[in-house]
C-alpha cells in the first residue's frame, strides 16, 4: 500500500480539535444518566431527546482541562511526576482507582509504582477516558500521542489493562486527524498494544463480530464473554463496546445511542466515540445541534470534584484554541511546515516501540545527567517482620565512558539494610548494572507508618548527582481465628488479640486474604473447607483529633463488622466485590474515629465458594472520601487503652 504525506492546515486542525471536544462533551452528557456501578445483562433502551439533553459535568473531560494547564505550565517535556503533582493539587475526585492511587502519591510513592500498589481498580476506565488531549496535541503522530498517554496512565493504572486502553485510544485518535475509516483506525490502534492483552482481544472480537454480520446484541455478548466482569467500569469490556458503537453506528447520534445502549461505563464509552467521530468530521461536519448544545463545559468544581483555581475554560472553542497552540508548538519540532500547513507523514510509517510494551509497574524512575536510575520493589513497598523486603537498584549509564559510582542508603534506625548501607559499583559506557538490597525490621514498635529514606549517588570525577527518595511502608497487623456459632463476645476477641492469644497476620495492602484462613485442604481432593466463619481483629491509632470516617468491608460473602464495640456493618448473601473508598451500597458505614486507639472486628462467612474481602477507611468530609495516610496500623495497644 502506497503511503503518502498529509497536509494539516491551521483551520482544519482547529476544526478537528474543536469537533473532538464537542463530540466528547455530547457523548459524555448523553451517557451520564445511564451509568451504573455494575454491568447489566441486556441492551439498554436509550432515548435521544434533543430538547431535553444538555451539557453535564464529567470527569472524563474535566481532568483533560487540568492536563491542558499542566502542558501550558510545565511544557512539552511533561512527565508522569508532573501529572502526579496535578493529581494531588487539582483533582478532588476519589472514585475507585483515583482515590487509591492518590493515597500512594501522598505517601510519597512515584509513578508507575503509585498506579500499581494496592490498586484493585487498575483495570478500570479512569485512564482510557482522558486520551483525547494527547491525540489533539500530536495530530497525525500516534506514536507521540501514545507516549504521552502512557505517561498519564501509569500514574493511577500501572500494571493494568487500562494502560493499553489509553494508549490504544490515543494512537487511534491521533491517526484519525489525517486518515482512515472507522475499522481501519481500530485496526491501526490495535497495532500499538499487545495481542495477549484483554483489551486487544475484546476490541478484535468486536471487529470480528461486525464482519460476521452479527446483530449488535449478539456482538455485545461475544465481547462480554471475552472480557467478563460485573464491574461496569472494567476497561477491556468497555473498549470492546466502544469499538462496537463505532462499527455499528450510522452517523453521529446513532453511534452514540448504540454505544450507550451497550451499557456499563456509558458516559466514558460514548464520550470516546463522540470524540473520535468529532475528530473525523470536524466541528463543521457535526450536526448543528451538537455545536449549539455542547459548546459549554460544565464542571464539578463547586463541590470539589476538580479544583481549577480560576484556570478552567469557558467553552469548547477556548479549550480547542489553547490545545492547538500547544500542538502547533509540538508539530513545529516534529514535522515540516509548508507555508501555513504542517506536512504529516503517513501514520502507518510511525514506530510502535513505546515503553508500554515492557515497563516494570513495580518501580520508580529517576534521571540524572548521564545516569538513569530504576528503583524496583519486586514485592511492593511494604516491609514486614516475616521476611526481608527485596529491592533492586538498576543503574543505566548513558555516557560513552565507564562511570564509577558510590551509593549510600539512609534509613531510620527501625530498619535494617543488607548487604550494607554503602557501596561502590562501576558501570561501563552505555550499559547497566544492578544492586540487590534487602530491607528488614529491627524494631516494629519504633517503625513509623511511612519511613522516608534516601539513596544518594555520586559519580567519581563528575558533579554530585543527588538523591533518590526511598519510601517504605509499615504493614497492617491483624489477628485472626476460626469461630463457630454465635458472636462469642466481640470484646473478648479484642482482648485476646491484644494479649497475643490469636495468631498475627501482617498484610501488605487492603486485601484481608481471608481465603487462606479457612483451614487445611483435604489431602484427597485438594479442596479447602467449604463452609465456616473467621473473625479478624485490627487496631488503629489516630494521632489527630476525632474525625468522621467512612469504613468499608467490601466482600463477596456474608459479613458482620464492629467498630469500637458498635455494630457497623451487617450483610447477608453473595455480593460483587468493589473495594473503593466511597462505598458499594452494602458493606460500608460512617463512624467516628476517636483520638488514640480504635479497634475493628470483622466476621466473614464461607458458604461453599472462595471468599474475598478488603478493609478500607477514608475521611468522609464533604463526601469526597479522601484517603488517610497517618494512622498507625502495625502495633498492639496497651490493653487499658482500649476502654474494655
Amino acid at each position: 500500500m502506497e503511503r503518502v504525506n498529509f497536509r494539516l492546515s491551521r483551520n482544519t486542525y482547529l476544526d478537528k480539535v474543536w469537533g473532538c471536544f464537542l463530540g466528547k462533551n455530547a457523548g459524555g452528557s448523553l451517557g451520564t444518566p445511564y451509568e451504573r456501578i455494575w454491568g447489566q445483562e441486556g441492551i439498554l433502551k436509550v432515548q435521544l431527546n434533543l430538547e431535553e439533553i444538555k451539557s453535564l459535568p464529567n470527569d472524563d473531560l474535566e481532568i483533560q482541562v487540568i492536563w491542558l494547564n499542566a502542558l501550558e505550565e510545565r511544557g512539552l517535556g511533561l512527565t508522569s511526576r508532573d501529572l502526579a503533582d496535578y493529581w494531588i493539587d487539582w483533582v478532588g475526585y476519589n472514585f475507585d482507582e483515583y482515590g487509591l492511587s492518590k493515597r500512594n502519591l501522598r505517601l510519597g510513592l512515584s509513578p508507575p509504582l503509585s498506579g500499581w500498589y494496592n490498586n484493585w481498580f487498575k483495570d478500570c476506565m479512569g485512564s482510557p477516558i482522558r486520551s483525547e488531549i494527547w491525540a489533539c496535541i500530536a495530530p497525525g503522530l500516534p506514536n507521540v500521542a501514545a507516549s504521552y498517554a502512557f505517561k498519564d496512565a501509569i500514574v493511577d493504572h500501572a500494571g493494568g489493562e487500562s494502560v493499553y486502553g489509553e494508549v490504544f485510544n490515543a494512537a487511534l485518535q491521533a491517526a484519525a486527524f489525517v486518515k482512515g475509516s472507522v475499522e481501519e483506525l481500530i485496526q491501526f490502534g490495535l497495532t500499538f498494544i499487545p495481542e495477549w492483552s484483554l483489551t486487544h482481544r475484546a476490541v478484535k472480537e468486536a471487529v470480528k463480530a461486525h464482519r460476521e454480520g452479527l446483530t449488535l446484541e449478539e456482538a455485545r455478548e461475544r465481547v462480554r464473554r471475552i472480557a467478563p466482569s460485573p464491574v461496569a467500569q472494567y476497561s477491556p469490556v468497555n473498549l470492546g463496546f466502544q469499538a462496537l458503537g463505532l462499527l455499528y453506528g450510522q452517523g453521529f447520534w446513532d453511534s452514540l445511542v448504540k454505544t450507550v445502549s451497550l451499557g456499563y461505563d456509558t458516559d466514558s464509552t460514548a464520550g470516546t466515540v463522540g470524540a473520535i467521530l468529532g475528530i473525523m468530521a470536524g466541528r463543521s461536519g457535526l450536526p448543528a445541534e451538537v455545536q449549539d448544545l455542547f459548546e459549554r463545559i460544565d464542571t464539578n468544581e463547586s463541590w470539589g470534584g476538580v479544583r481549577l483555581w480560576g484556570r478552567g475554560v469557558r467553552g469548547v472553542r477556548e479549550m480547542a484554541e489553547r490545545v492547538v497552540r500547544v500542538g502547533r508548538t509540538l508539530l513545529s519540532l516534529s514535522v515540516p511546515l509548508d507555508r501555513e500547513d504542517f506536512v504529516i507523514p503517513d501514520p502507518l510509517s510511525c514506530p510502535r516501540d513505546g515503553e508500554w510494551w515492557s515497563y516494570e509497574p513495580k518501580s520508580e524512575h529517576f534521571s540524572f545527567p548521564g545516569l538513569k536510575v530504576d528503583l524496583v520493589y519486586p514485592e511492593g513497598p511494604v516491609v514486614t517482620p516475616t521476611g526481608d523486603l527485596p529491592l533492586r537498584l538498576i543503574l543505566r549509564n548513558t555516557r560513552a565512558s565507564q562511570v564509577d559510582l558510590r551509593y549510600r542508603v539512609d534509613l531510620q534506625g527501625a530498619l535494617t539494610l543488607s548487604p550494607g548501607r554503602e557501596g561502590r559499583i562501576s558501570v561501563e559506557g552505555n550499559s547497566s548494572r544492578e544492586v540487590q538490597l534487602w530491607v528488614g525490621i529491627r524494631d516494629l514498635d519504633s517503625l513509623a507508618p511511612v519511613e522516608h529514606g534516601s539513596l544518594s549517588l555520586r559519580a567519581e570525577g563528575y558533579p554530585d548527582l543527588g538523591g533518590v527518595p526511598l519510601v517504605l511502608l509499615a504493614p497492617r497487623l491483624w489477628f485472626y481465628s476460626r469461630v463457630r456459632g454465635g458472636e462469642g463476645g466481640v470484646e473478648r476477641w479484642v482482648s485476646d488479640s491484644a494479649e497475643g492469644k490469636w495468631p498475627a497476620l501482617f498484610l501488605r495492602d487492603n486485601d484481608l486474604g481471608v481465603e487462606r484462613l479457612f483451614g487445611e485442604r483435604d489431602p484427597r481432593t485438594g479442596k479447602g473447607i467449604e463452609e465456616g466463619e473467621v473473625a479478624l481483629v485490627h487496631f488503629l491509632f489516630n494521632p489527630r483529633e476525632t474525625r468522621d470516617v467512612n469504613i468499608g468491608f467490601p466482600t463477596n460473602s456474608s459479613v458482620k463488622a464492629w467498630f469500637n464495640g458498635e455494630m457497623a456493618v451487617q450483610a447477608e448473601g453473595d455480593f460483587n466485590l468493589r473495594p473503593n473508598y466511597g462505598g458499594d451500597g452494602r458493606n460500608y458505614a460512617g463512624v467516628t474515629l476517636r483520638h488514640g486507639w480504635n479497634w475493628v472486628v470483622v466476621k466473614l462467612a464461607r458458604r461453599g465458594k472462595p471468599v474475598e474481602a478488603h478493609f478500607v477507611i477514608s475521611e468522609s468530609r464533604a463526601k469526597l472520601f479522601s484517603a488517610i495516610t497517618d494512622l498507625v496500623e502495625h502495633r498492639v495497644p496497651p490493653k487499658d487503652a482500649l476502654g474494655l
